[in-house]
């Protein structure tokens, strides 16, 4: 019979809330996180571990260490099932082939060139993909990954001499 390995409240505690380390569970153990980050009165005093919205379009776009802001991928490839997971593979791998290919061709690394649209590498999917069968989504796939692999490092080295200067 296999053991059945009981867990602690703390060690309950330290798994929902251990994202932050063993640090964070003893300042939360002797309250310290409380008085670093004071609960408003809004809240009633009390913490919300409320879930958010996640089916919520989002208010700000993501942005780069260089401050440069990142298109969101096209709805359909946001909502993609676990089974579509090549096809939003080949579609990320698209945009990046056109991006960095784009950063190659200019010499520039500017935001509007490193993170463009998705408009193109959608257009180019959805021409290419709904014609390909599981075996030559997966070809083409591992095709563009390969080929992405080829010119990243050279665009990528565009951005950074770009970045120091």
């Amino acid at each position: 019979m296999a053991k059945v390995r009981k867990r602690t409240v703390a060690a309950t505690l330290f798994a929902l809330v251990g994202f932050g380390g063993v640090g964070t569970f003893a300042a939360m153990k002797s309250g310290e996180a409380h008085q670093n980050h004071p609960v408003s009165e809004q809240e009633g005093g009390s913490v919300n571990f409320m879930m958010p919205d996640l089916s919520a379009p989002k208010e700000h776009a993501v942005n780069t260490q260089r401050g440069c802001s990142k298109p969101d991928m096209p709805l359909w490839a946001q909502e993609a099932k676990p089974d579509q997971a090549r096809q939003v593979m080949l579609l990320r791998g698209l945009y990046d082939l056109f991006r960095y290919q784009e950063i190659l061709d200019r010499a520039d690394c500017s935001c509007e060139v490193e993170y463009p649209s998705w408009n193109d590498a959608d257009a180019r999917y959805q021409a290419l993909a709904p014609d390909l069968d599981h075996a030559e989504l997966f070809r083409a796939s591992r095709q563009i990954t390969l080929e992405v692999g080829r010119i990243q490092k050279s665009a990528l080295s565009i951005c950074r001499t770009e970045k120091r200067g």
